[in-house]
């Protein structure tokens, strides 16, 4: 017969069958993250962990890929595009080459490499995204669809590159505008 599990195993299993808010998906992605490695995790892991799972960022680089470099290697006759896949054109796929290129690009330019990113977007404080989501009581407020249809996010109003603020009042609970609302 096993032993009884322990007053931190049932406090846990309590926190996740009862009071765990499942939107947005972080907090159990986090937990089988810990849980499936039995052992402390960076951050970063965890992050990758969430945004392995988070179909909106998914979409997003898709997206991405199609607008930019896909198109920009696609015109320039290196890739082909067709039945939703992307191929190389002839020759090999030279990886080496480009992780020479990608090393050497990133060991004179360091961590800027991704500066264009994280100057655009701040993140915003976890507690004043739960205030938009409280709010917004799990509702798009953009259209009123609820959060059990498509996961929310919070974003801006205005835009922070047309000069306004993380403040409360410039914050919305919505969909993801790349999922169809708005």
């Amino acid at each position: 017969m096993p032993p009884p599990p322990s007053a931190t195993y049932q406090r846990l299993r309590e926190t996740i069958a009862k009071q765990m808010r499942m939107s947005p998906i972080d907090q159990p992605l986090m937990l089988m993250e810990l849980l499936g490695r039995r052992s402390p995790a960076p951050a970063q892991d965890v992050a990758r962990r969430i945004l392995g799972e988070d179909v909106t960022q998914v979409d997003d680089y898709t997206e991405r890929v199609k607008r930019m470099v896909g198109r920009v290697l696609t015109g320039n006759g290196i890739t082909a595009y067709g039945n939703g896949a992307y191929s190389l054109i002839g020759g090999d796929a030279l990886q080496q080459l480009c992780r020479q290129r990608l090393d050497a690009f990133r060991e004179q330019r360091g961590e800027e490499v991704f500066a264009h990113r994280s100057s655009q977007r701040s993140p915003i404080n976890g507690s004043v995204k739960y205030r938009v989501l409280a709010r917004a009581r799990g509702r798009c407020e953009c259209c009123g669809a609820h959060e059990h249809q498509r996961a929310l996010e919070v974003d801006h109003i205005i835009p922070k590159n047309q000069g306004s603020s993380d403040a409360i009042t410039n914050l919305q609970a919505r969909w993801r505008a790349a999922a169809g609302c708005c």
